[in-house]
């Protein structure tokens, strides 16, 4: 219907078919402007200077009250941000219980972080409660209540991936799901980075 009244309009105005081409280069020109525009802004990687992860050292599991939880030392780690509203993120559940046994295998901290009270997600002791009537537990999640990571690396969204190395230096950030290869080859490459 909408095309059939601007075909309407358009006759009315008398348009030529050179005011159209003018008009079909400046529309796809802008789409193209704000495609490119919004890329840059939320696939571009965060800049962040190589740090330790004393942060993730002193944040608690959902299974640990008060006590903070253990990483394997000088290991790299390989961490998803999630929230228990995000459906994409919910999706990965299966999978990432099988990569936290592959990562253990291969000498890679697998960690899944969430911020209650932050971006939309409830509050700690409600999402305890919901997480511990999921299916899916077979993984560590970290509860980071300050959300001083996400701050640090700057996650935009959830889905995220960061990907640190031994030394803590960032190897890789990544908004958004991975498809099952794309986590294995960065488990590879993390397993055998120098």
């Amino acid at each position: 219907m909408n095309v059939i009244k601007f075909f309407l309009f358009s006759w009315r105005l008398r348009v030529t078919p050179a005011s159209l081409t003018r008009r079909a280069v400046t529309f796809f020109g802008v789409c193209l402007f704000v495609l490119g525009a919004s890329g840059l802004f939320f696939l571009s990687s965060p800049k962040v200077t190589a740090e330790p992860l004393d942060v993730l050292g002193h944040l608690t599991t959902l299974e640990s009250v008060g006590e903070t939880a253990a990483l394997k030392p000088n290991a790299p780690v390989m961490m998803m941000f999630w929230a228990s509203w995000c459906p994409v993120c919910l999706g990965e559940m299966d999978d990432l219980e099988r990569y936290a046994r592959e990562a253990k295998a291969r000498g890679v901290n697998l960690v899944t972080v969430v911020n209650p009270n932050f971006s939309g997600e409830m509050n700690k002791a409600a999402f305890k409660a919901w997480f511990s009537s999921q299916p899916h537990q077979a993984f560590p999640v970290y509860i980071d209540e300050t959300a001083k990571l996400a701050r640090h690396y700057q996650v935009p969204g959830f889905p995220s991936w960061v990907m640190v190395d031994k030394t803590g230096a960032l190897a890789e950030f990544r908004l958004g799901a991975m498809a099952d290869y794309q986590v294995q080859a960065r488990l590879d490459r993390l397993e055998h980075a120098p």
